[in-house]
């Protein structure tokens, strides 16, 4: 839909966002995402093949309304890649549904919460659709909603400002624990205020242990020695969840436990 818009209309974005929309409004109002479609629209048009498909840009909203918000999981940019002519992103934080074929950074994934979460003869599916998370309350968010093509993390100046009002405006006042994944996305630790109760987590993007063949670690790369020194369990899919029974009684099943 970015794509074929020659106006920016509420209208026509309104839907895209569900009942988020009430709280992003304010950014398109203020012609906040003027530049964002100016750039889309003009690389589409110079033949760059820009991904996620235009009408998943913002899926992230659709699945997880913010009525039931629960965590915040935060991304660098989508899969630049394709399987065969099929873009691999979704739309959602490390998703590979479309082509139903699970990518490295999302492999690490599971298999570091497997271990660090998890006891070791659990036995969960290695699911490429990640809307399971979604719809437990988990915003699956990257700081760049698109890229271009083979190449990974182009447009996150592009959608630094939409991020930055995002955390700010509409999720830090909200209170909910959030988890970032990898330096781009830790840069916004600041943009949280404490005075609302917001607890942040940075652990390394899975998709760094991806590309060094190495385990992918669930620790708070920031608490950790503190954790350490309590002798605590410093995973910080575990720590949310501490947070999550105190406040609403309920627990995130990070993996998916039923069989397909």
């Amino acid at each position: 839909m970015l794509s074929s818009m020659s106006k920016l209309l509420w209208e026509e974005f309104e839907p895209l966002f569900g009942d988020w929309s009430r709280k992003i409004k304010p950014f398109f109002d203020k012609g906040g995402f003027d530049p964002i479609y100016t750039h889309l629209k003009k690389e589409s048009r110079r033949g760059r093949i820009l991904t996620p498909e235009s009408e998943l840009t913002f899926r992230c909203f659709k699945e997880t309304p913010f009525d039931e918000l629960r965590v915040v999981m935060c991304g660098m940019s989508p899969y630049h890649s394709i399987v065969g002519r099929t873009r691999v992103a979704d739309g959602l934080l490390m998703g590979c549904s479309i082509t139903n074929k699970l990518q490295p950074s999302l492999l690490k994934f599971y298999e570091g919460i497997h271990k660090d979460v998890y006891f070791k003869d659990d036995k969960y599916c290695k699911n490429p659709d990640v809307s399971y998370l979604a719809k437990q309350g988990v915003l699956m968010l990257n700081i760049a909603l698109t890229t271009e093509l083979r190449k990974p993390d182009k447009h996150i100046p592009l959608w630094r400002p939409f991020a930055d009002y995002l955390f700010k405006e509409v999720i830090n006042p909200t209170g909910v624990p959030v988890i970032l994944l990898g330096k781009e996305a830790a840069h916004f630790r600041t943009s949280f205020n404490p005075i609302y109760g917001t607890i942040v987590y940075v652990t390394s993007h899975p998709a760094s242990a991806a590309h060094l063949n190495t385990d992918w670690e669930t620790k708070d790369l920031y608490n950790r020695k503190a954790y350490e020194k309590e002798k605590d369990d410093v995973s910080v899919f575990k720590r949310v969840n501490y947070i999550l029974k105190n406040r609403h009684g309920i627990e995130i099943e990070w993996l998916d436990m039923e069989p397909f």
